[in-house]
């Protein structure tokens, strides 16, 4: 009888090993890297190749006029290099731990970097085309494409720090007079606020295509988010009448 106590006990404490283990593992995010890693790999290879048939006859025009190698494949190289950029990138900052990403100051350093480039676009940026979309610190890029990023990885912080604040409160949840309207503008009606004021910026360089992908990574932001029904018809009920 005490053999058997001691080995379903041994027993017991391997299989909470194994699920402490699997757990661990489960919640890494190195289950993601490979399947994410070959999406972004055939995008890339995908984009690499309608670049290469837009371009093409751009280039060799452009030789005959301006200071460029003769050489249909020019912009693609002159792409491939940033994207070899763009993937160490990636790599260095998917090898840091997502609990690093956690405290709400990294929101608020995000968000405040992005207004500020966005306003220094408007401001002091370079217009092509009758747009002023571009900004010029030594390179010259559009300050929309880092809010694409920026937009998501705020959000996700945001959405953190609200789940976790509200399960140590949960007592004082349960005492509120309207907890559901409650959670409609924490969850759904500031942050999306926020995001729509910063896209609407976008929309004033003009970018508009720009702006319609912004408003579309916030959609999918918050639907991914776990939202309930309820939330989300009450959170989109300020819209609704604006819009009317």
């Amino acid at each position: 009888m005490r053999l058997r106590f001691k080995s379903k006990k041994n027993e017991a404490v391997k299989s909470s090993e194994a699920y402490q283990l699997e757990r661990k593992r489960t919640d890494s995010n190195y289950l993601l890297v490979l399947p994410l890693w070959i999406v972004l790999i055939v995008l890339l290879v995908w984009g690499m190749v309608i670049l290469y048939s837009v371009s093409a006859a751009t280039a060799v025009i452009d030789a005959q006029t301006k200071a460029i190698v003769p050489d249909a494949a020019f912009y693609v190289r002159k792409q491939l290099g940033f994207t070899c950029i763009g993937i160490i990138a990636a790599f260095l900052i998917s090898r840091i731990p997502i609990d690093k990403f956690k405290k709400p100051f990294y929101m608020y350093v995000i968000m405040g970097g992005l207004l500020a480039l966005l306003l220094a676009t408007r401001l002091f940026g370079v217009t092509h085309n009758g747009a002023k979309r571009w900004l010029n610190l030594g390179v010259e890029f559009q300050t929309s494409e880092l809010l694409k990023v920026g937009s998501i990885v705020a959000y996700a912080i945001y959405r953190d720090w609200v789940i976790r604040t509200r399960a140590k409160s949960a007592e004082k949840n349960k005492k509120m007079s309207s907890p559901k309207m409650h959670f409609a503008c924490v969850d759904f009606l500031i942050p999306v606020t926020i995001l729509l004021v910063y896209d609407l910026i976008v929309l004033f360089q003009p970018h508009t295509s720009g702006f319609i992908i912004i408003g579309i990574i916030v959609f999918v932001c918050v639907l991914v988010s776990g939202l309930s029904f309820e939330t989300w018809v009450k959170g989109m009920l300020p819209y609704i009448l604006v819009g009317v």
